[in-house]
């Protein structure tokens, strides 16, 4: 067996592995005839033990001084490395075990297996104690799978510390069947502790000792009255002062009552404190100290902890002893508030730390239960505080004093206000992966109560310029059961009405939900909350004793997130009937779908699994209207894939032969524009539209539909101002004279630009000028062209490109084109622009262009008979994959007469270069691309300084 790898391969035989490895001490042992592993007397003092089935001593594998047993499964019909693999079926299902005696308490360890399987079995790593129902651990589960198609198995686990677990079985497993498995690369490995993804920490409970005076004492009776007399908590924002005893030194505070709801005061009240500026406690400067029903007990500090795992910001949580004077210490908690401690402790740079405002909600509410003797405000009234809240920064005057926060403060907020409106795409906001990871973890955990508006808390990162969310008020005294069982998604999507929880918008971001349903199925596995409960148990253990001194009775329910989990992974799978497509029409040979989500979440459809195309369907809202999703498949289809967004497995589901229920008229999905607003500059009829002869001003976008005509003719001007463009999404026929040529221009530079979007059929422009224009912009949608052709041909003759102020006179995309005997003169930047096109380039003149005058990527283009004059940058460029061909032309000025970039060829034949600084060009510029090449042949370079330029690994071939 050959071994590889970073962790413990090198490309030498098996036995090498065991220099490097620790002395350990092995268990040997045997299999009875029951098949089922038996102890052995060996104590384990190593750090790693591995087994590549290699070398055999008895019924047990030897690498070194290491034996683990099961040899008798040795196999050479399968190895990952070397000769041989362990191989289970039906007759030995029990392969590779090793036993630790006596394990050191509280130690972890990654514990790993290849395996591979021609045929369907199902088997498992596991890890065992002595008693399986004290301590048992298995996965099933590969996470990851090489070239050659070996899967790996990984578990981590600790040693319990307070379970009695004397001997710790590592083994591989196979359940009844009639196939086999092959095992091999078996590896113990003890993991130090900067590598533990949830490191432990031994839980011991501090003391917060209050020293109040009277005339604290008297201020906080006085709020705690108000408070009860109006219903919600007090906060004038004023506070007392008051001083702590912590390990025998005295420290001073100012602090108020903390919360919203009369639960912060009912046996004890809740303090926000806030430490003098040179004094801390654990490490805070600001934090609260309140009952630790206030969050749920140890719900909260379990949540946390599987943020941490998903390195989401959170305060720091935990329980303590709560001593006021000289009254007896009570368990409480404690809970940090929004400084830089907070972002620091989570190795993120200082930032603001952002909310919307929450004065209206909780004046509304207070003003209700006053005249409605105690009822809470409509929803409305949540939905009216949410419109009219601000964004606010913590530590607002520390904040105004440092330039450096006060301009990230300008960013985030800008951000936030994107965010409140629903302005931008969720990744251009936030910390995509991060925010689908938390809202993940809020749905399997119960911890809808952290993302309400007026409880969500972001942090704005100066390094990514992304906010991210912080984990913040997931539970209240109330069980979450009660309001958080819903799949959070499922039920926003199957009965969102307005208002609603802004959060809620980001479902339907298409991003964001592929995101957001690959981490609610990746968390809501068993075994990632089993690993994850696992690893804090010691944790939890600790906290309920200590909770047990107030609460004898209070024990953390395990089962609560693993049952939520049960709920998501029944709801989430596709049924089969998830998805409804409808044969709407049938135009040549392609057939129109309307698709029809019945499902709880959004499906991405496709045709097979060699489609590039590609929809998500999302959910139907029982609240509004039928709606339907279109997909365009070949006439012949008869059947299309889907799969729930973001998960693996796919579906596939039969095109019925009828269309679809109407749902909306086709009035109520015109979007274009009304041609009839356009009579004086228009004819039309329903297939054709005609611009009338003579001078014409547009100064709004004329927007015209597909399957048109459109036709304009000589003794034409067309002049734009204010909005004004033309955007078809059906060919364009302009047609002048050659001496009376159409004439198209923007009067203050500023706007002008047409737009053909993905027409059928092919364009043509003869006889035609285009001057003084500016590109196509709609908020932030920007095209780069004066002219514009995207998935549309069209042949392009006699037109003269002036002038034009924006980076491209002419843009080609994905199209085929022909250019002959036009002139590009005065271009702000690159006269010709051609993304992934095919086309040809003949007696065209490029004169005075900003920037490049021809600018190819991803294309194949003739060039014949063309000359450039005076090009700002490159007179040709062909970059992207594009290959080039350049016969009888001149390049006379340029910085760089003819590069060739990012594996790409260009070729030139019979053709002249004169007056630049570098004549030729060849280099990779973008790392996702190869070297690139250029071939001239009978060509010609005068007076240039440098001829050429060539980077290492591409290359020039010169053919005299």
């Amino acid at each position: 067996m050959i071994v590889k790898g970073k962790a413990y391969h090198n490309n030498s035989k098996k036995w090498i592995i065991a220099l490097a490895l620790i002395f350990a001490l092995v268990v040997y042992l045997k299999f009875g005839l029951n098949n089922t592993p038996k102890k052995s007397g060996n104590i384990f003092t190593g750090e790693v033990i591995f087994c590549g089935a290699e070398n055999v001593e008895g019924d047990a594998f030897k690498n070194g001084k290491n034996l683990i047993f099961g040899a008798h499964t040795q196999s050479k019909e399968k190895a990952l490395n070397g000769k041989y693999s362990s191989k289970l079926d039906a007759k030995n299902r029990f392969g590779m075990t090793y036993i630790m005696k006596n394990p050191v308490k509280g130690r972890r360890y990654n514990v790993s297996v290849w395996s591979i399987n021609p045929h369907p079995v199902t088997a498992h790593l596991v890890v065992s104690g002595d008693d399986p129902e004290v301590f048992y651990k298995s996965t099933s589960k590969t996470v990851e799978r090489n070239g050659d198609f070996w899967d790996k198995r990984e578990l981590n686990f600790q040693v319990p510390s307070n379970l009695p677990v004397n001997e710790i079985k590592i083994y591989t497993y196979m359940e009844e069947g009639p196939n086999e498995i092959y095992f091999d690369d078996f590896l113990i490995k003890e993991m130090p502790d900067d590598t533990i993804q949830l490191k432990y920490q031994k839980f011991v409970p501090h003391t917060f000792h209050l020293q109040l005076n009277k005339e604290a004492q008297d201020y906080l009776k006085k709020m705690t009255k108000k408070s009860i007399a109006q219903g919600t908590i007090y906060n004038d924002g004023t506070k007392t002062k008051a001083k702590i005893i912590d390990n025998g030194v005295e420290k001073k505070l100012s602090m108020r009552l903390k919360g919203d709801w009369l639960d912060h005061i009912s046996n004890y009240s809740s303090y926000r404190i806030d430490m003098n500026s040179e004094e801390s406690w654990l490490g805070m400067q600001s934090f609260s100290i309140q009952e630790p029903r206030t969050r749920g007990f140890l719900r909260e500090w379990v949540f946390f902890k599987f943020l941490d795992y998903a390195d989401v910001l959170h305060p720091r949580y935990d329980f303590c002893y709560y001593q006021e004077n000289n009254n007896k210490p009570v368990v409480f908690s404690y809970e940090e508030h929004f400084t830089k401690n907070l972002v620091e402790n989570g190795q993120r740079r200082e930032g603001p730390i952002l909310k919307l405002t929450e004065d209206r909600i909780w004046d509304v509410t207070r003003r209700t239960a006053k005249h409605f003797g105690g009822s809470l405000p409509k929803i409305e009234e949540k939905d009216k505080a949410y419109w009219m809240s601000e964004v606010r920064a913590f530590k607002e005057g520390k904040l105004a004093k440092n330039p450096t926060l006060k301009n990230n403060f300008d960013v985030a907020q800008n951000l936030m206000n994107q965010y409140k409106y629903n302005l931008k795409p969720v990744d251009q906001i936030f910390d995509l992966k991060r925010l689908a990871k938390y809202m993940a973890l809020v749905d399997v955990c119960l911890a809808h109560h952290a993302v309400t508006w007026h409880n969500q808390r972001f942090y704005y990162n100066p390094v990514t310029s992304l906010l991210e969310p912080i984990g913040f008020d997931a539970y209240t005294p109330e069980d979450p059961n009660a309001y958080a069982n819903d799949i959070h998604s499922e039920f926003f999507y199957k009965n969102r009405i307005d208002p609603y929880e802004p959060l809620e918008q980001l479902f339907y971001d298409d991003k964001f939900a592929k995101e957001y349903f690959y981490y609610l199925n990746e968390y809501s596995q068993p075994e990632f909350i089993d690993r994850i409960l696992d690893e804090i148990n010691e944790g939890i253990i600790e906290r309920e004793h200590f909770l047990n001194q107030r609460m004898p009775k209070y024990k953390y329910d395990r089962e609560e997130i693993l049952n939520k989990a049960k709920k998501i992974r029944i709801a989430l799978p596709a049924f089969k009937k998830s998805l409804l497509a409808f044969r709407e029409k049938i135009e040549g040979e392609t057939a129109t779908l309307k698709l029809f989500n019945s499902h709880g979440f959004p499906l991405n459809v496709f045709l097979n699994e060699r489609s590039k195309e590609s929809v998500i369907v999302y959910p139907q809202n029982k609240s509004t209207s039928i709606s339907y999703t279109e997909f365009q498949v070949p006439k012949a289809a008869k059947r299309i894939k889907f799969q729930v967004l973001g998960i693996d497995s796919i579906h596939t589901v039969d095109i019925v032969n009828w269309a679809s229920p109407k749902g909306l008229t086709p009035r109520q999905k015109l979007s274009l524009s009304d041609l009839n607003e356009y009579t004086t500059i228009l004819d039309h009829d329903e297939n054709n539209v005609v611009f009338k002869k003579g001078t014409h001003v547009i100064n709004k976008p004329l927007v015209i539909g597909e399957n048109k005509r459109v036709r304009m003719f000589s003794d034409t001007e067309i002049s734009f101002n204010s909005d004004g463009c033309i955007f078809s999404y059906s060919p364009i026929k302009f047609i002048g004279d050659v001496d009376n040529p159409i004439t198209i221009n923007s009067e203050d530079g500023k706007n002008g630009s047409i737009v053909v979007m993905q027409a059928e059929e092919k364009s043509e422009l003869k006889h035609v000028v285009f001057e003084n224009q500016n590109t196509f912009i709609k908020e932030d949608w920007n095209l780069t062209g004066a002219v514009n052709f995207y998935e549309s041909d069209v042949d392009i003759t006699n037109v003269s490109f002036r002038n034009n102020n924006c980076e491209d006179a002419l843009n080609i995309i994905r199209s085929d084109f022909e250019l002959n005997k036009c002139i590009f003169y005065g271009t702000f930047g690159d006269a010709f622009d051609a993304d992934f096109c095919k086309g040809k380039i003949k007696d065209c003149r490029y004169i005075k262009s900003g920037n490049d005058a021809i600018d190819v990527s991803g294309s194949v283009i003739e060039v014949v008979n063309t000359t450039i004059d005076k090009a700002g940058d490159k007179g040709i460029s062909a970059g992207e994959q594009s290959t080039v061909t350049v016969r009888f032309s001149n390049i006379n000025g340029a910085v760089i007469g003819a590069a060739s970039k990012d594996n790409s060829l260009l070729k030139i034949y019979n053709s002249t270069i004169d007056n630049c600084e570098t004549g030729l060009a060849a280099f990779q510029k973008k790392p996702e691309f190869g070297p690139a090449k250029i071939v001239i042949e009978d060509t010609k370079l005068k007076n240039v300084k440098r001829n050429y330029l060539i980077e290492e690994k591409s290359s020039l071939i010169i053919n005299d």
